[in-house]
């Protein structure tokens, strides 16, 4: 879902990318805009994953355990 909510927001900046880029050919003046934008987008983009990342928990012996039958339930 992460992963997703990612791209999501890298296709939002898109258009937003080409507009800026257009216009940095006709007046490189652009181009420092065009990089500041950059520069927020892959941020944004990297503070997405990372946090998903961080809010998974890693699989634990606890969690493990919970995979085996429970005591007293019949094996046929």
């Amino acid at each position: 879902m992460v992963l997703m909510f990612a791209a999501s927001k890298v296709l939002s900046f898109a258009p937003h990318f080409l507009t800026l880029g257009m216009h940095a050919v006709v007046d490189p003046g652009y181009l420092i805009r065009l990089g500041d934008e950059m520069r927020g987008a892959v941020t944004t983009t990297a503070m997405i994953l990372l946090g998903g990342i961080w809010r998974m928990s890693p699989i634990t012996a606890e969690d493990q355990s919970e995979s085996r039958p429970l005591r007293g339930s019949s094996a046929g």
